[in-house]
């Protein structure tokens, strides 16, 4: 997976993914890939979460939630 797609992760099993998109949103992830040079973006954010639903590693319940496919993969993160 890409730093940026870690970051997510982590900040979906930590249920501080509301708001991804935002200004907030973005610097989060932002500061969970460990790497200031790191380009986060609305757009890089939006191929990552479509590259974790497509694996099959996060889902949406509802419009605006991320939530871990399977709770024991999350308790490991």
């Amino acid at each position: 997976l890409k730093p940026i797609e870690v970051a997510i992760l982590k900040l979906v099993a930590a249920n501080e993914s509301k708001g991804l998109y935002t200004k907030t949103g973005l610097d989060k992830v932002k500061a969970f890939t460990g790497d200031p040079e790191t380009d986060v973006t609305k757009w890089s954010v939006k191929n990552a979460v479509t590259r974790l639903k497509s694996l099959e590693l996060i889902y949406s319940p509802e419009r605006g939630k991320l939530e871990i496919e399977n709770h024991d993969f999350r308790d490991y993160i």
